[in-house]
């Protein structure tokens, strides 16, 4: 992998100007040379735009009606020039030295469409879960990188990955269509990408935690409430009826083993037992 390949990292963001900078602080101190930064203002009406022009004007800036995440990535994705392309949310940061270790994975495992590397999460600057991977079940020999297995059924009740630790060859998400993410999903549209990411790529996973993927009680989720809120009955059957759907979507993938596609089937049916 050449020194001269170039990162596109996209952060959508909506009414975070104070959290903004420090996820592109964190991109910025990656230590490498080869970095573009588009940030998707996905309808914000507090003080985002003049902030990126007076404390980053390097920084490729975009404005677009509150659309949601998912729209405000594949906007991203159109404006791109890297090779690889990354995402990182605007609550989000990276840790030092991300860059470098996922160049260094792509020259050893060249076959790789994406990475996605490991994470810690917090709610409120409150440490959730050290290691996401082992939270989820995903286990590493030796601690040692290795391709994600399509037939394990952790998917069956959402993401495996966090976005903001995943990399993509710009070409892997040309081939995943104009619109990689569905603007259609307010939420899990990151889980309804890796249905059609895993089952069409060599997804590389790899156990360094390089993200904190972090949630704040900061007023900018519309269509559900952060993880240490109590979600009334309303939002909850949205929740399970998105999940349904998304699932229903993917049922009698060819790709599955019965053991995968039995799970898949018995996890759509509780969803729908539980919307009754």
């Amino acid at each position: 992998m050449s020194s001269i390949t170039r990162y596109s990292v996209i952060i959508p963001t909506y009414n975070r100007w104070q959290l903004l900078p420090e996820a592109i602080d964190s991109v910025l101190l990656q230590n490498y040379p080869a970095i573009e930064i588009i940030v998707i203002d996905d309808g914000s009406c507090d003080a985002t735009a003049r902030m990126i022009a007076e404390k980053y004007p390097s920084v490729l800036y975009f404005y677009q009606d509150n659309q949601g995440p998912a729209s405000a990535r594949n906007l991203g994705i159109t404006k791109a020039s890297g090779e690889l392309i990354a995402f990182l949310d605007s609550d989000d940061v990276w840790l030092e030295n991300k860059i470098n270790i996922e160049l260094s994975l792509l020259q050893r495992f060249p076959e790789a469409d994406m990475l996605a590397g490991n994470a810690s999460a917090f709610i409120e600057n409150k440490l959730r879960s050290e290691d996401t991977f082992a939270q989820r079940n995903i286990l590493f020999n030796q601690q040692q990188p290795r391709f994600f297995d399509w037939s394990m059924s952790i998917m069956q009740k959402g993401p495996v990955c966090c976005t903001s630790s995943m990399t993509f060859r710009k070409s892997t998400l040309v081939k995943l269509g104009d619109k990689p993410f569905d603007e259609s999903l307010r939420l899990d549209e990151d889980w309804d990408l890796e249905f059609r990411l895993f089952s069409q790529f060599n997804a590389l996973i790899y156990p360094d935690i390089v993200c904190h993927s972090r949630i704040f009680n900061d007023g900018t989720r519309h269509f559900y409430s952060a993880g240490n809120q109590a979600k009334t009955k309303n939002e909850q059957h949205q929740i399970w009826r998105q999940q349904r759907d998304i699932i229903a979507r993917y049922l009698n993938n060819p790709r599955w083993d019965d053991d995968v596609e039995q799970g898949f089937q018995q996890r759509h049916r509780q969803l729908s037992e539980l919307l009754r």
